[in-house]
């Protein structure tokens, strides 16, 4: 079931019980999505932040099935705080499952827009929301993802090559870590473009993309690269 786009699917589950997030994970697995399954939305790293806004540019998943009941917060209050932080990934690709739910909540769940599924469900009826789901998925852009590791200071210089074809730029090094850095450039970069990395520190892939750009004086441009 999986696409031949530029990239993998991404679902981010949520479940407190274990044979359940199995499950989940299973599935889309084997409909080859790239899964993040957490047992509370407070351990995870596309929820840490605390701004009032989401600065993401992009959705950081492709879908997000959550439990209602959980530790620390519902699914319906983790949903429902997105909505207010402005998350990127349109509600109709959010579904919440749940065994026990009562009708104002579920109400709540339909207004924001999102699917629900009762607790036990069969595959095929989850099946069926996901190839709907697929059909809103835009596999030629990249997801944004928060960082997930600290990163480290730095000061060095990096080489890189804009596209498949451009010219060789250096650029400052601010701080990295193996899933990306932030480089110092007098050049402009536009949001999603892909990058090429040249003598860099020891980051995951030597392909980036921009994921944010910010102006720090005059013609410097502080840049966010994500490795792919």
């Amino acid at each position: 079931m999986a696409s031949s786009g530029t990239r993998k699917r991404r679902v981010v589950l949520y479940d407190d019980e274990d044979v359940v997030l199995r499950v989940l994970t299973t599935f889309f697995e084997m409909r080859g999505y790239e899964v993040l399954a957490y047992h509370e939305p407070s351990s995870c790293p596309l929820y840490a932040e605390a701004a009032d806004r989401c600065e993401n540019l992009a959705p950081c998943s492709d879908l997000i099935v959550t439990d209602y009941d959980m530790p620390r917060m519902s699914g319906l209050e983790l949903l429902r705080l997105q909505a207010q932080r402005g998350c990127r990934l349109t509600a109709q690709n959010k579904a919440v499952v749940s065994g026990h739910i009562s009708d104002a909540a579920l109400g709540e769940v339909r207004a924001l827009g999102c699917a629900f599924f009762a607790k036990p469900f069969r595959l095929g009826q989850l099946g069926a929301w996901v190839n709907d789901c697929e059909q809103r998925m835009d596999l030629s852009r990249p997801l944004g993802f928060p960082r997930k590791e600290e990163r480290a200071a730095c000061g060095t210089l990096v080489s890189y090559q804009e596209g498949a074809r451009g010219g060789l730029h250096r650029a400052e090094v601010v701080n990295w870590s193996r899933s990306g850095l932030c480089i110092r450039s007098e050049r402009p970069h536009a949001l999603d473009e892909v990058v090429t990395l040249h003598a860099a520190p020891p980051v995951a892939s030597k392909s980036a993309v921009v994921r944010w750009v910010r102006t720090a004086g005059a013609d410097a441009y502080l840049v966010g690269l994500s490795c792919c």
